[in-house]
């Protein structure tokens, strides 16, 4: 059962928590095991989903709080979560929130793709050749209709009914042409509304000619003719002016349309307008609101809606403060510089008015996944800070970054390493479930709907999303006379594939900072003030994006958490004996006083005479009891192998030998470190 630790002496460490997307499920049964054995943080640090935890820590969540939050099937709320509407369950799949419409994506990035390019140029210039065309043998048959209609021009006095007739006779099939072209109906609207005062005119005209007496159809007919003629020339010259000059307004109504008429469209331009296929908007929102109504709940912002800046949480007395630390990546800078890695602190005055969930935002924002984000000047382009540090423990290994006390406190790291599952039977863990393939999630809400058996079909054959998709005309549009190479180096596309490789190279040097893996591994074995507790997460995928939302996978990733934290902090050697030697943790602290009122209790019974077998029994209850709260993991029906100190015996032998093994090492061992 969940222990509310808050009340009690806890040995404060400095954690570092490492990036690994939807694996950051783990850390809810890793800081659970770390409280309840009597830890917590006086620092926390992370990238990407690390930053995540590290920004809810500093906050002022608990483990308990962390199991509400981030696990579904766990319905009962804790009572000291921030009585707020603003607190809601975090579901990994809500943040992929991609935009469902054209005009969800910015007029610019519309206007800045090939596509857009193409529509512009060589398609409205071959639409406003097929209008002209269309027009020209609607002028030819006028005449014929003309006479036909003439033939009877008494009853076509009527003003409107001739006008209406005239414009018919223009346009011919024009509107036919346009009603099925993207942008064409408005188009076709404005076309006729162009002509109406042409051929209110001539209708004017032809009955002005009848009431002055002719009585000659064939004369009528010829001169309506070349009114007409010359006025459809003058009308298409207006016609095309208006092309010319609402080129741009037609154009954003056609790609308004085409993108509207197909998902894999509106992916693409989304993908190469902004460089990600996600907003993470709705991640930004909900990091805000959390980190605001814990800040309120503690009295650190006067308004719960109130901006949390590292400054605030800097702000907190010394007994409740964590300080935080959060890498972003700098695109702008020069990869493999160090400018190029960007630290948010709460004990740098330079950062102190950052919103820390803007910085998370910035820390999360996986590389074409999650639009980069700016800083306020626009200057920067800021993404995961995995690209530079995702496992940021130099902060905390920088002499600038350490008072004295600092220099002597613990790190403690804790990563997400795939594989592990050699050990799941011997610790007692189940398999991770197979879940769904983290590329149908994704495509899900690229889509706003679920897939059907022919979107899988399709997925099975490709490597692609979404399958084979339509490519913008770029050859018609080249032929119009561009040159090639300007117009991919000035459009988005280009930006995208530089990006691209900007962000391959900056993987490649991820060392940059000095701190690469062989380094890392050096430091985990042999600095005196780290502590590694690798976390190993079997099959699960990081980019599972339904991961928390399933309540057996939730429940398995934390168990993964609490068994590899629980293992690793029972691995003694000469570099850890430093954080082993703490205060105790408040279950131990009850265990010891119950226990040793029961231990007098059976002396005393022995001394008397009596049987204690009652007093062993509650002895034996209360290990058990312990036992279940400390060593057993929360989160997995099955219990974890280790040896039965005592149990046996006491069921079994008298009570003089309970006693010799209950005073014995093996007890200390057990309260402590088995």
């Amino acid at each position: 059962m969940p222990q509310d630790t808050n009340s009690h002496p806890l040995t404060l460490v400095d954690g570092v928590f490492e990036g690994g997307g939807c694996l950051g499920g783990a850390y809810v049964g890793a800081l659970r095991c770390f409280r309840d054995r009597g830890y917590w943080f006086k620092r926390a640090a992370g990238s990407s989903a690390g930053a995540i935890i590290a920004s809810l820590v500093a906050a002022g969540y608990t483990p308990e709080e962390f199991e509400w939050l981030m696990r579904h099937d766990v319905q009962k709320k804790p009572a000291t979560l921030p009585n707020s509407p603003l607190v809601q369950k975090i579901a990994f799949s809500s943040f992929l929130d991609a935009p469902l419409k054209a005009n969800e994506i910015a007029l610019s990035v519309r206007r800045n793709n090939i596509l857009w390019m193409t529509i512009t140029g060589s398609i409205i210039d071959r639409l406003a050749a097929d209008i002209q065309q269309q027009i020209t043998a609607s002028t030819g048959q006028l005449q014929g209709a003309l006479v036909s209609a003439l033939s009877g021009y008494v009853g076509l006095i009527d003003k409107r009914t001739m006008s209406t007739k005239i414009k018919s006779a223009i346009l011919g099939d024009v509107n036919g042409v346009l009603k099925n072209f993207p942008g064409g109906s408005a188009l076709a609207g404005a076309m006729s509304r162009t002509l109406t005062g042409t051929a209110n005119s001539i209708a004017q005209m032809i009955i002005d000619t009848i009431e002055a007496g002719l009585k000659s159809t064939a004369a009528l007919t010829k001169k309506i003719v070349a009114e007409v003629e010359r006025a459809v020339r003058q009308f298409l010259a207006e016609v095309f002016a208006s092309f010319n000059a609402q080129r741009m307004r037609l154009a954003d109504e056609i790609v308004l349309a085409v993108i509207d008429s197909d998902p894999a469209v509106r992916i693409y331009v989304n993908l190469v307008g902004h460089k990600r296929i996600f907003k993470g908007d709705a991640f930004l929102t909900q990091m805000r609101n959390l980190i605001q109504a814990k800040a309120f709940q503690r009295g650190l912002i006067r308004r719960i809606d109130q901006p949390v800046t590292f400054g605030v949480l800097a702000g907190a007395d010394a007994q409740s403060r964590i300080d935080l630390y959060v890498t972003t990546t700098d695109m702008s800078a020069k990869a493999g510089s160090e400018n190029s890695l960007v630290v948010y602190s709460t004990r740098d005055a330079a950062t102190a008015e950052k919103e820390v969930a803007m910085a998370v935002r910035e820390s999360m924002s996986i590389p074409g996944l999650f639009e980069p984000c700016a800083d306020k000047r626009g200057r920067k382009v800021l993404v995961d800070g995995g690209l530079t540090s995702n496992l940021p423990m130099h902060l905390f290994l920088q002499p600038a970054n350490n008072t004295a006390e600092d220099a002597a406190r613990q790190i403690v790291v804790f990563t997400l390493q795939g594989g592990g599952d050699d050990k799941l039977k011997e610790m007692g863990l189940e398999k991770a479930p197979e879940g769904r393939p983290s590329h149908e999630i994704v495509i899900e809400k690229l889509m706003g709907r679920s897939l059907d058996a022919a979107d899988k079909r399709v997925l099975a054959r490709s490597a692609l999303p979404y399958g084979a998709t339509a490519v913008p005309d770029t050859q018609a549009f080249l032929s119009g006379g561009r040159n090639s190479v300007n117009v991919f180096a000035g459009s988005a596309e280009y930006a995208l594939v530089a990006f691209v490789l900007d962000v391959g190279m900056r993987y490649r040097q991820r060392g940059a900072n000095r701190f690469d893996a062989e380094l890392f591994n050096h430091l985990l074995g042999h600095h005196p003030r780290i502590t590694s507790i690798p976390i190993m997460t079997s099959s699960f995928d990081w980019l599972n994006f339904e991961l928390n939302s399933d309540p057996k996978a939730a429940e398995i990733i934390a168990s993964y958490g609490w068994a590899w934290t629980h293992r690793a902090m029972h691995q003694r050697d000469a570099y850890k004996d430093a954080l082993l030697e703490r205060a105790p943790s408040a279950v131990e602290l009850e265990f010891d006083a119950k226990a040793g009122r029961l231990l007098a209790a059976i002396k005393t019974a022995e001394k008397d005479g009596k049987d204690p077998k009652a007093l062993v029994a509650q002895y034996d209850q209360l290990l058990r009891q312990y036992e279940r709260d400390i060593e057993d993991n929360p989160f997995t029906a099955k219990k974890p192998s280790r040896k039965q100190i005592a149990i046996d015996i006491l069921r079994e032998k008298r009570s003089g030998e309970i006693l010799s093994i209950l005073e014995g090492p093996q007890l200390g061992g057990l309260r402590r470190r088995p």
